[in-house]
């Protein structure tokens, strides 16, 4: 054989051994079967996290709402209590209706009118101011026939020169009831009523301005 044959079957020698087949048939031999499986190690798994059957994929965050004033509102004020009705009993009346005033209180011909006169005519109707008693009904000096009421607050009315008398002492009478009629009797210079005050009993005082504070009007 040539040099050069020599050569080249050097060559195609030693790439026999450094191949894989070489290798297999120089490799140790496996004791069992089992030891080829359990040198190939599998991926390591792991359990299944359940899913469960109502989730669903995250929603969006809901937007924040508008803010909503928490100021209250202003509380409605009760409504006012109502007023209380006056006591019908209790209301007063002028004595005389449609008459005309002619003396005020005072001083009057050298001596002192203890009251007020209202003119009308002869037989007039004259009224219990309000609710009250009948104190004295006849005749007296200067009065003539004269008629005088206690009211339910204290205060005496006078009314003189009376042409008749309806009532008697002791009496009831209530607002507005007839207690006789006007007239000219004692000593009068014409038809007319002479009325006076006296609260609670005591000394006279000017008609005008009581009948004004009881709401009552004459001029």
């Amino acid at each position: 054989m040539s040099l050069i044959g020599l050569g080249a079957a050097l060559t195609v020698a030693q790439g026999l051994t450094d191949s894989p087949l070489a290798n297999l048939a120089n490799a140790k031999p496996l004791s069992a079967p089992t030891d080829l499986a359990m040198s190939a190690k599998l991926p390591e798994s792991h359990p299944a996290t359940p899913v469960s059957a109502t989730s669903s994929s995250p929603s969006a965050p809901a937007s924040p709402s508008p803010q909503t004033s928490t100021t209250s509102p202003t509380p409605t004020p009760p409504p006012p209590p109502p007023k209380p009705r006056p006591d019908p009993a209790k209301r007063w009346l002028l004595p005389v209706e449609d008459a005309t005033f002619t003396s005020g209180y005072g001083a009057r011909w050298g001596t002192v009118h203890r009251g007020i006169d209202l003119a009308a005519p002869i037989g007039t109707p004259l009224r219990s101011m309000s609710t009250g008693v009948i104190v004295f009904a006849g005749q007296q000096s200067g009065y003539g026939n004269i008629v005088q009421i206690r009211y339910w607050d204290g205060t005496i009315s006078y009314y003189g020169h009376m042409n008749s008398i309806a009532v008697t002492v002791g009496q009831q009478v209530s607002p507005g009831q007839v207690v006789g009629e006007l007239g000219n009797t004692g000593q009068s210079t014409g038809p007319h009523v002479h009325v006076e005050i006296h609260p609670h009993g005591g000394a006279d005082i000017d008609p005008l301005p009581w009948l004004s504070a009881h709401g009552l009007d004459v001029e």
